[in-house]
């Protein structure tokens, strides 16, 4: 998913809740927490860090976002858990499919 696409796809869904500064660095932001150091998409046409089939994550966190923002608590508590849960699952995912390096080390 590139950062236009998932821009376009939150606004589907809630139309003109956040300014497009808002929008790529809520994005950014999460990409940031995925590659643990800073990410800054020059261009919208950038690759976002998160694989299919978890990239959905990018919306329910701008939805969260919106909703906080706007003080629509019980929005923002249900989108929460929603992503919460995909970001765990991403998490254990990655997990599985990725040997830490200190491992990787010792094999050889």
């Amino acid at each position: 998913m590139t950062l236009s696409e998932a821009i376009a796809v939150f606004e589907e869904q809630k139309p003109g809740y956040l300014s497009e500064e808002e929008k790529r660095h809520f994005i950014e932001l999460l990409d940031s927490l995925v590659a643990s150091v800073p990410v800054i998409h020059r261009n919208e046409d950038a690759v976002l860090l998160i694989p299919e089939p978890f990239s959905e994550l990018y919306t329910l966190f701008l939805k969260a976002q919106a909703e906080l923002k706007w003080n629509e608590i019980q929005n923002f508590n249900n989108t929460n858990a929603l992503f919460s849960s995909l970001f765990d699952e991403f998490k254990r995912q990655k997990m599985r499919t990725n040997l830490p390096f200190k491992k990787f080390l010792k094999i050889f």
